[in-house]
C-alpha cells in the first residue's frame, strides 16, 4: 500500500489521490485482475502518480515528474553503464519504446550525455527497494526517467556554495533520475546534452564512447 504523504495539501487534492489509489487497488481484486487490459492498469497507475505530484506541488514538496526522452529503461535487465569524468558524464542502458496500450518493445541501447553534471549517484535502490526512496509516493515509479522538482539536492548544493561564495544565486540546475531494475541513477546537471538510441553491439558502443569521453577530457 502506498504511504500517505499528503500532509497539508488541500482537501480536494488529497481526496483525488485517495480516489485514484482506491481505483488502482480495485483492479487487483480477486477474480478481476485476469480480465483487465494492460492499458487500464497503465492508466490507473498514471492517475495515482499524477495525483501524488499534484499533492506534493501544492505543498511545495519535492516530486518526480516523468521526462520524455522517447524511450524508457528495460524492465528486466536494464544493464545501465556509466562513464564519467570531472567534465563528461554519459549513461547507457537497454531501452524500450512505450506503446499507447502500456506495452513495451525493444529499442536498442540508449546513450545519454548530460550537460555539466555537478553531482551524481549510481547504485541503490533497486526496483524492489524503490518504495523506500524519498520520492516514492511523490510521483516516482520503477523503470522510468524523471525530473525532480523542488529538489532537496539542488537546495543543498546552493547552501553549500553559499558558505564559500555568499553572493551565490539560487541554482538553475536540474535534478534527473533514472530508475532501473537493479539500480537507480540520479544527477544534478544543466540538462541533457543528447539522448540517442543505437542498434550497434555494446562493445562497439563502449569503444566509441570511450574514445569520445577521453577526447573531451583531454586525456589522450
Amino acid at each position: 500500500m502506498i504511504e500517505d504523504r499528503s500532509g497539508g495539501a488541500p482537501h480536494a487534492l488529497r481526496a483525488r489521490l485517495a480516489e485514484a489509489q482506491a481505483s488502482q487497488r480495485a483492479l487487483f481484486e480477486p477474480g478481476r485482475s485476469s480480465h483487465v487490459p494492460l492499458s487500464e492498469y497503465a492508466a490507473a497507475n498514471e492517475r495515482v502518480l499524477a495525483a501524488e505530484r499534484e499533492v506534493a506541488a501544492a505543498t511545495g514538496d519535492r516530486y518526480a515528474q516523468s521526462l520524455d526522452l522517447g524511450f524508457l529503461p528495460e524492465t528486466g535487465v536494464s544493464g545501465p553503464f556509466l562513464l564519467q569524468t570531472d567534465t563528461v558524464t554519459v549513461l547507457t542502458f537497454i531501452a524500450v519504446k512505450l506503446a499507447a496500450d502500456g506495452s513495451r518493445s525493444a529499442a536498442g541501447t540508449a546513450i545519454i550525455e548530460f550537460d555539466l553534471a555537478h553531482w551524481t549517484t549510481f547504485g541503490y535502490p533497486n526496483d524492489e527497494a524503490l518504495s523506500g526512496h524519498p520520492l516514492y509516493g511523490r510521483g516516482l515509479a520503477a523503470y522510468g526517467i524523471y525530473e525532480v522538482h523542488n529538489s532537496h539536492w539542488v537546495r543543498r548544493m546552493f547552501e553549500q556554495n553559499k558558505v564559500a561564495f555568499p553572493n551565490t544565486k539560487p541554482s538553475v540546475a536540474r535534478h534527473l533520475l533514472f530508475s532501473f531494475h537493479d539500480s537507480t541513477f540520479e544527477c544534478i546537471c544543466r540538462g541533457v546534452k543528447s539522448a540517442l538510441l543505437s542498434s550497434q553491439p555494446f562493445p562497439h558502443i563502449f569503444t566509441e564512447l570511450s574514445k569520445r569521453v577521453l577526447s573531451q577530457h583531454n586525456m589522450e
